[in-house]
């Protein structure tokens, strides 16, 4: 019984601006046509230059918007997801979603509880202060001083159920 082959690809997660700034040569060293890309829209320009590069190119409307669980139903409708072995994010704002991917399908690579901290400064700082590092401000005086300062300019109104400042024109 003979078994069809799977090539193993490379999911890469990229806003078009940034997929389309990588030099040509690069891209064609690197991405040989068995990637997957997930990207917004082309023009149709820019699809034909990166066609030879990429296996499959998934495009989006509102690239961003597009949560983890919706990127695997477009790759599961493309017939696609047995062969993704890895997952690359090129951008800040792929970090959480390739972290979340790579999770659900069990790939190596960062982790969403690892990943969250490049995202989020406030438990980055906090990881940080439980290993010692010092960082610039410990959360609890921001929290405190928020608290402090919010109390001393605004009242909440139970009667309205706003808030509204304490300083009067």
């Amino acid at each position: 019984m003979l078994q069809q082959s799977i090539v193993m690809s490379a999911l890469i997660l990229s806003s078009k601006k940034f997929i389309l700034s990588i030099q040509r040569r690069i891209r064609e060293t690197y991405f040989q046509g068995d990637s997957i890309l997930i990207t917004e829209q082309l023009s149709a320009e820019n699809r034909s230059e990166l066609t030879s590069q990429f296996g499959v190119i998934i495009e989006l409307d509102h690239y961003f918007s597009h949560p983890a669980t919706e990127l695997l139903q477009r790759l599961t409708d493309n017939g696609v997801l047995p062969a993704i072995e890895t997952v690359i994010a090129f951008s800040e704002g792929d970090i959480l979603r390739a972290a979340h991917i790579r999770e659900i399908l069990d790939i190596p690579g960062q982790r969403f509880d690892q990943a969250i901290l490049f995202r989020d400064k406030i438990l980055m700082k906090q990881h940080a202060a439980r290993y010692g590092v010092v960082t610039a401000m410990p959360q609890e005086e921001i929290f405190r001083d928020i608290a402090q300062w919010a109390a001393s300019e605004f009242i909440w109104s139970t009667e309205t159920e706003e808030l509204t400042s304490c300083m009067q024109n």
